[in-house]
């Protein structure tokens, strides 16, 4: 996820519930994941001034059951130039690569 949000209505205004007509409640959602077969990554700016970072980080502390959890805050980047950042690509660059090696291992690397 990047530049993720507690929920849509939470980034305008910030409250303790969830609203009835919020149609993204990420943060009440989370827990859905599938933490032993499904890799997560969070990445976010420090600077982003569209979604604060702590919508970010506040999802990272609701992701304790996910066994491979792996984040990115990226300092001095905002929200719409975290791509042109090398440690953006390093690390997606390693996520899917054990993505796809974690997939060729559970169907034996035949691909179909």
């Amino acid at each position: 996820l990047q530049s993720a949000y507690r929920s849509v209505v939470r980034v305008v205004v910030p409250h303790p519930f969830t609203a009835p007509y919020d149609i993204f409640p990420n943060q009440d959602r989370i827990h859905l994941v599938d933490g032993r077969a499904t890799k997560v990554t969070l990445i976010h700016g420090e600077v982003d001034d569209v979604i604060n970072v702590s919508h970010t980080r506040y999802l990272h502390g609701c992701c304790t059951h996910v066994a491979d959890l792996r984040t990115l805050y990226l300092d001095n980047r905002g929200h719409n130039d975290i791509e042109h950042d090398t440690r953006w690509q390093a690390h997606l660059s390693a996520f899917f690569a054990d993505v796809l090696a974690a997939a060729a291992g559970q169907d034996g690397g035949g691909g179909g």
